[in-house]
This record gives structure tokens, sequence and C-alpha cells, in this order.
């Protein structure tokens, strides 16, 4: 049990002035310069080439710890490994880490040189930890008001920690390739299907905004990755093979009617809709689905094709309706079926080659089962509008010795949305979609913002709060030259020009404005509807959206952990949040087989419930390693992250978000319903969050799914923007 600390404001904890980037304050948005926003731009390749420059810099950001630059306007980022160094105009600087950047420059390059692109800067970054490795335990220096990069300090030689930088460029240039192959398509094809869910899981277009290489698809031809991809609203039907029960594995508890479904006649069930004819199965063998990529390439595994030549496996090709990729690619949807199929795919996605681990399958189905034991009832009793997406049954191949053989297992997923139903991961709700651009502000003479004749306003634009504007109204706004111009080889030259605006945001002593045609969000839009609605500043709306946040998705995940003693690894993109017809949030739901970390303080009790639970799923992990992870995803990646697409997108002001996320939090951990998780008090009391590193991460050459939980991935420590 944790107990609550008798202060919050300890003597003995770590002093602020030892935390990167936590010693100045960063100058709000509405009182920077006027920018544009490339994300807009109607070239699809010069969008995936600014968000993955935003991307490396945001992460070199967090990695290297650097401070918000005294002026707020630029950031100057040392490269000792190469002798240079580089300026950042900054649009938007987050404390959550969610900020906009601009095209950097090198310093000393001559006037007329472009700006550093993605590719190039991947390079420089590499260069920089292959020779040292960023410190972000101590406070980065500054000089003449700009950023620089903390000190280095040597990085090891030692295989654990070997640096990959080819590998990080190559992906990068492949993720920026299909990033504009996605833009392309999508405003070629703007329009969303009549299925919610799944249209929500076609919206990340740019990806993660803190990974270097989100949109990444080594192996797969242009061909295959618009049918793969759900950018592309890709589908394609399943391969199939029939399974010898000598080599089958398998294990359900999906019930219908009270009675036991195998999880063999589910599948046959699946492959058998829209199938012209039924499949010619030899007795007892049971019917597998898998990826047709992941099959062209598992064959070619010896253990794999013993098998087909022994007769143990026998392809049936491909049968049943098209399927449709979700946002991890390997789970796959189809409208109407009663479940999803969570398929093997070795393509290396984000961190991981993405194949189904046998633990993994066992654990979303000892999850299902502790749930059904009386879990859920408990859970339901104080959060019925909250559940875990099931995994209750699933299927693979052994070895003829029955030695579990890797690359095609599935794990059959049961579907609980209708069409109708709104619904969408957070990550999703939240993400850039940047399929429309406008009327352009004067073009920029400046090297780092070409001119082109479509460029929309970036959105800073402060209106007096005296003078509201009706959300619903539009206004034209004169553009006012900063009254204190910076160095032309700093930022743009503005000339004084009317731009069309509209939607009024609310903010602590503001409102700001957006240009039309700016990169948009689901979120922002449904903000932006309320606000119109009801006549409401879009800040006060945005505050009321994130608090019913907090009560319908973020509470029954921390109730989880302090009862039962379950971690859940609830980022933005395996969090959903279910909607109500106006928009507001109304229930959650998490998905994910391999998320889960019981608690080892909790196994007596966890046992109890479910006698031998973890044995075969390893899922126990000590108590420090459970909050390191729950604090990052849950903490880090899910909450504070939509307090940064708040910000980012002009919708409220970050300070007043966290405030009530302190608030939330501190009500949480006291009183006679106090949540015993030591969640609450690792956010509200330490000046430091331990935090995973992405780009470190892929220098390392790391796979998520292999070795220790503890040495997965990379973490480094970053400022705690809820400590005061």
């Amino acid at each position: 049990m944790n107990t609550a600390p008798a202060s919050r404001t300890d003597a003995s904890a770590p002093s602020a002035h030892r935390v990167p980037g936590q010693h100045r304050r960063a100058v709000p948005a509405s009182e920077l310069p006027h920018h544009t926003d490339l994300l807009a731009h109607p070239d699809p390749a010069t969008v995936a080439g600014a968000a993955a420059v935003e991307n490396l810099l945001r992460c070199w950001v967090r990695e290297a710890g650097l401070p918000a630059p005294e002026d707020g306007a630029t950031l100057r980022i040392e490269l000792p490994a190469s002798a240079a160094a580089l300026l950042v105009p900054i649009h938007y600087w987050s404390p959550t880490g969610s900020h906009r950047f601009g095209l950097p420059q090198l310093v000393g390059a001559p006037s007329q040189s472009p700006p550093v692109d993605a590719v190039t800067l991947a390079a420089l970054l590499a260069r920089e930890t292959t020779a040292t490795e960023p410190r972000t335990d101590t406070l980065a220096t500054s000089t003449s008001g700009l950023a620089s990069a903390s000190t280095p300090t040597p990085i090891s030689t030692s295989a654990s920690t070997s640096v990959s930088a080819p590998d990080l460029v190559a992906r990068v240039a492949d993720s920026l390739r299909r990033t504009a192959t996605f833009v392309t398509d999508r405003r070629e094809h703007p329009d969303d299907g009549p299925d919610r869910f799944l249209s929500a899981e076609q919206s990340l277009l740019l990806g993660h905004p803190l990974h270097p290489t989100p949109k990444s698809r080594e192996g797969l031809t242009d061909a295959e990755a618009a049918l793969y991809s759900a950018e592309c609203r890709g589908s394609f039907p399943l391969h199939w093979l029939a399974v010898d029960p000598s080599v089958l594995a398998s294990d359900s508890a999906w019930t219908e009617r009270g009675r036991l479904v195998p999880a063999s006649h589910l599948t046959e069930r699946l492959a058998l809709d829209g199938s012209p004819s039924r499949p010619q199965l030899p007795d007892g063998h049971a019917i597998l689905p898998v990826h047709p990529w992941q099959l062209r390439e598992a064959r070619q595994r010896p253990p794999i094709a013993a098998l087909f030549d022994a007769g143990l496996l026998r392809d049936l090709g491909p049968l049943g309706s098209p399927w449709h990729p979700t946002s991890s690619l390997r789970t796959v949807h189809r409208t109407g079926a009663p479940a999803m199929l969570k398929l093997s795919l070795a393509l290396r996605i984000t961190n991981s080659r993405r194949e189904n681990l046998r633990k993994e399958l066992h654990r979303g189905l000892e999850v299902h089962r502790l749930l059904r034991a009386g879990l859920s009832t408990r859970w339901h009793s104080v959060h019925p509008d909250f559940d875990i997406v099931r995994d209750p049954a699933w299927l693979a191949v052994d070895t003829p010795g029955g030695d579990p053989l890797s690359g095609l297992d599935v794990v059959i997923r049961h579907n609980p949305f209708a069409p109708s139903d709104d619904v969408t991961c957070v990550a999703g709700l939240t993400a850039l979609l940047p399929t429309a651009h406008a009327a352009p502000p004067a073009p920029s003479a400046h090297p780092s913002y070409p001119a082109h004749p479509s460029y929309p306003a970036y959105p800073t634009h402060p209106v007096h709060p005296a003078h509201p504007v009706h959300p619903a109204h539009s206004v034209h706004l004169a553009h006012q030259t900063p009254s204190t111009p910076a160095p032309h080889s700093m930022h743009p030259t503005h000339a004084t020009h009317p731009v069309h605006l509209s939607h009024a945001l609310g903010s602590s002593a503001r409102r700001l404005e957006t240009a039309v045609g700016a990169p948009r969000s689901r979120l922002a839009d449904i903000v932006t509807r309320l606000a119109a609605r009801t006549g409401r500043p879009r800040g006060a709306v945005s505050a009321e959206w994130f608090l019913r946040y907090l009560e319908h998705v973020v509470r029954p995940v921390l109730w989880l952990d302090s009862e039962a003693g379950i971690a859940l690894e609830a980022h933005q993109q395996n969090t959903l949040v279910l909607l109500d017809a106006d928009g507001w949030p109304k229930g959650g739901r998490y998905r994910d087989n391999q998320g889960y970390y019981f608690r080892e303080s909790h196994r007596a009790e966890l046992d109890a419930q479910l006698p031998g639970i973890g044995l075969a799923s390893d899922t126990f992990v000590p108590d420090q390693v459970a909050d390191e992870r729950f604090v990052y995803y849950l903490g880090i990646n899910n909450v504070l992250g939509l307090i940064g697409a708040f910000g980012s997108q002009r919708l409220a002001d970050e300070g007043l978000l966290l405030a009530a996320f302190r608030r939330f939090l501190t009500e949480a951990a006291s009183g006679p319903a106090r949540l015993r998780t030591a969640l609450t008090d690792h956010l509200l009391d330490s000046p430091v969050l331990r935090c995973k590193a992405n780009l470190l991460t892929r220098l390392r050459g790391l796979d998520e799914l292999v070795g220790p939980v503890e040495t997965q991935s990379v973490y480094v420590t970053i400022a705690n923007p809820l400590h005061s």
C-alpha cells in the first residue's frame, strides 16, 4: 500500500535547477511572430519532410534535455562532432514536449543555402550520439539566449549499446517517403468510409510525433504498402493454412450463450464469411489465417518449410472477404465480423518486428479469464464505462516435437464495435491531418521558408480579451510585424497583410486564432464545433473535455492498478475513447495483449483469483519496473501528450490543463476513496520522470519485444511539468 507523502515539497527532493528545461519560462505562443506551417503545404513531399524534421527535433530536445531558449523564438543546437550548430525557429514551445518547429539552418551557411532536411538532420544527430550520448541528468547551458546542447557523456562501446546510425538514416528516409505517399493518397481520397472505428484507425498519416521513424515500412514494395497500410485505406483477403492437429497449438475462452467455442471453429467461421465455397479441410485439421506478406516470408524459414514439405501445413490460398489493416498494421478488421485478428508480421514497425510471441497469446487469454473470474464485476461496479478489448482465443503452430514455432501465431480479438460507434484511439483523435491548404500570407524571402502561393498562416494571433470573437464568426485581422524583429538569419521577413481567421480560442488571459487551412485534428474539429454550438471559448470547452477524459478513461486505469495490481501500457494508440453524439468522452477501452504489468507485490492476490497466473505469460515484474512503465505510458505518452496536443493546436493553455491534472491526481491520492497507485505520487512529487527515448532506442538497434522488460528500450530522465 502506498502512503501519501507528508508534504508535496520535500526538501530532500532534487533541486529543480538540476532538471533540464525547467529553469526558464517558455515564451507563450501568442507572443511569437507569425509563421507558415509546412504541414499544410500543397506538396506532399514538403509536408513529409517537415513532419520528419519536427519529429527528430522533438526527440532530440527531449532526450538531450534542451531547455526553452530565453527569447522563445530560436533554438540553438550544438553539434560538436560535426563542428557545427543549428538554428531552429520555434513555432510553439510546449511544457509537455509537443513543440512545433520550423526548418533548421546551419549556423554560418550562405544565405541562399537550403534548410537542413530530415535525412541530413538524422545523420548529424546520429554522429553526435555515435561520439557522445546526451545527458539528461544535468541542466543544459545557454549562450546568448539560445538553448544549446547539454554536456555530453561518452557512450558505452559494449554490444548492448551499439549505435546504428546508417540504419536510422535509412529508416528516416523510408518513413519520409511513405508519409509523402500517404498524404498524396489522402488528399486525392479524403472521404471516410461508413465504419467510424475503422476510419479513426486510418487517420494516423504522420504517426507518433515523438518517434524518428514513425512510418518506416522496410520490406514492403510500394504496391504492397498500398494494400497493407491503414493510411492508404488498404484491404486484402487473408491467406489460410490447414494445420495438422499434431502441430496445432490453441486455446480459447470464447463463449456464446454460455458454451465454449474452440479457436479453430472461430477461424473456420471467419474464413467462410464471404467465401464462394467451403475450403477442403482434411479431417481434424484447423484453419489458420496468415497475413499474405508474412506467409511469403515465413515459408523461407527452414522449420516452417519442413512442415509444408511433410504435409503438416497445407496452403489453402486466399479466402473470404477482404480485411482492413488497423493503425498497428498487423491487426486486421472487417466491418460486421465478430472478431478482429492480430496477426504476426515480421516487418520492423517503430521499435520492433511485429511477430506475436507465445507468452503474449497466453497473456491476453489470461487477462480475459481473470476479468471473468470476478475482477470485471468489481471494476465495472465503480467504472461501468471502461473495459478491456478482450483477446479470448488464439492459434499457433508447434514443431513436431512440441516446441513453439514463431511466425504463424494469431490472436482472435473480440470486436465490440458497431460501424456507427464513435470510438477512436487517442493518437488518431489528436493526429494532425495535413489534407488542406489555404490562402497564404505574404511570401517569405527567408530560405528556411521557401515562398509558395498556397502557404497557410501558422496560427499565433492574439486577440484582445476585451473584444472576444464569437467562435461561429469569422474576422479579418492585420498581421503585425513583431515589435522587436529577430535577426534576418533567424526569422522570415513579415509583410503586413490581412489574414482570414475563424473560431476564437479560449486561453487563460487571451484568445488565439487559427488560420484557415492549417492542419487540423479530429480533436480540434470536436472542440471547435462544441464551442460554436455553446457559445463558449474553445479553451473552456477543451478544459471540460479534458476533465471528462480523466474521469471516463484515466481514473478506471488507475483503479485497476490500485485494486488489482495491474498496470496497463495505456499509451495513446492502445487507448480508445468512446464519444457521445456531441463529441464528449463517455467511456474508454484498452487494447493490447502485450502491455500488461502484473505487480510482484500483488502476486499472491492475483494467483488466488486465477491459480497459476503468470506462469506461461511471464507478466509479473518488480514494482519499480511497473512504476516506470506506467508513468511513461499513461502519464507522459497518454495524458501529457493529450495536454500537448491541446496546446500545440491552439485549443487551450497547457498550464491550465496541467493544473487541472494536478488537482485530479491530488484528489485521487487523498481522502477515504483514495487510489493506492504509486503513479499519483510519482507524477505529483518527483521533479523528474523516466521517459522512453525513441531516438536512442532506434540508434541502439533495440527490439522492444526481445529480452527482459527492463532492457527492451532506452529510458532517459526528463523534467516533470507537473512538479511545482
